[in-house]
């Protein structure tokens, strides 16, 4: 009976961190969004001023925005779910600016003939940035590590194509469904990362 009772108030202080953890990686990837939304917001700026209308030349504003600002921007923004998800900052930081370079590729895909706010290549190039930084995080530990990188991959591709569903619709439902790819793909994977730790320490 002691017994059991220890092991219920053992499995009830687990559940209590793991949700205060859900919480604070939650939390730390919603900053990481709104990072995301300024350096959006900058480089929609940068683009609204980056042709002098009399030299027909790139403006240095637009220089200083697209080199010195943007960048650091959005390689913090993909930084903080890794590190939520318990990555070095060097490490998360370098994922971070791998994914920063791939979702400037994608934003300079023309998937759609208008752009906006927030249309197909804004979409799917602000969800590249959480699922490649989840993907990264998530080769570690190197248990059940090809379970993990599945559902990620399943995640991030059902994301992505809701993603581009939503822009159809409109700018909003595609900036609802980046949103919730911001949340529940790094809470998933702060999850399911909890629910092996409790697995491995009723084992021992």
């Amino acid at each position: 009976m002691y017994k059991n009772r220890c092991g219920a108030l053992q499995t009830q202080g687990m559940n209590t961190m793991n949700t205060r953890r859900m919480i604070r990686v939650i939390g730390i990837c919603f900053v990481g969004f709104l990072m995301l939304l300024c350096a959006h917001g900058v480089l929609l700026l940068a683009l609204a001023a980056s042709f002098d209308i009399f030299a027909s030349r790139i403006s240095p504003l637009s220089w200083f925005l697209f080199i010195v600002v943007i960048p650091p921007f959005i390689t913090v923004a993909g930084a903080l779910p890794a590190i939520a998800l318990g990555e070095g900052k060097i490490r998360s930081l370098v994922i971070g600016f791998i994914a920063s370079i791939g979702a400037t590729i994608i934003f300079n895909l023309p998937l759609q003939e208008a752009r906006g706010f927030f249309d197909a290549s804004d979409a799917l190039a602000s969800i590249f940035v959480v699922g490649a930084t989840v993907l990264a995080a998530s080769f570690r530990p190197l248990d059940r590590r090809k379970v993990r990188v599945a559902a990620v991959l399943m995640a991030w591709a059902i994301f992505s194509m809701l993603g581009l569903m939503a822009t159809g619709l409109s700018q909003i439902a595609a900036f609802i469904v980046v949103l919730l790819a911001w949340v529940a793909l790094p809470g998933g994977a702060a999850l399911f990362q909890s629910r092996l730790s409790s697995y491995q320490s009723r084992a021992q």
